[in-house]
């Protein structure tokens, strides 16, 4: 059976040099050798003239959302309204245990 740790992987701008046009985190259930469970993720849009977070699921990670990331959620609820940068949920994510995977 293979081990699953919750985790996120980041795509987002370093260094000015742009990596990906839409900064992301893909959040989720992975496999330490590889792929994943499911996976969900927060990307920054612009509304407005600020850079927000969204909150994006498939329906094949509602189930997986709900039963294993309560911490998560409640987080978040308790920042809402707020317009956290990917620096900031990153933190957020680790503190929670969350691993970066590579």
């Amino acid at each position: 059976m293979s081990k699953k740790n919750n985790g996120f992987l980041g795509y987002y701008r370093l260094d000015g040099a742009i990596v990906h046009e839409q900064d992301s985190l893909e959040i989720g259930r992975f496999f330490r050798e590889g792929g994943c469970r499911y996976e969900f993720s927060v990307v920054w849009e612009v509304l407005g003239q600020h850079n927000v977070p969204c909150l994006r699921v498939f329906n094949d990670a509602w189930q997986g959302l709900y039963s294993e990331h309560q911490p998560l959620l409640k987080t978040l609820a308790e920042n809402d309204g707020k317009d956290l940068q990917i620096d900031e949920l990153i933190k957020i994510l680790k503190s929670l245990g969350y691993k970066e995977c590579k």
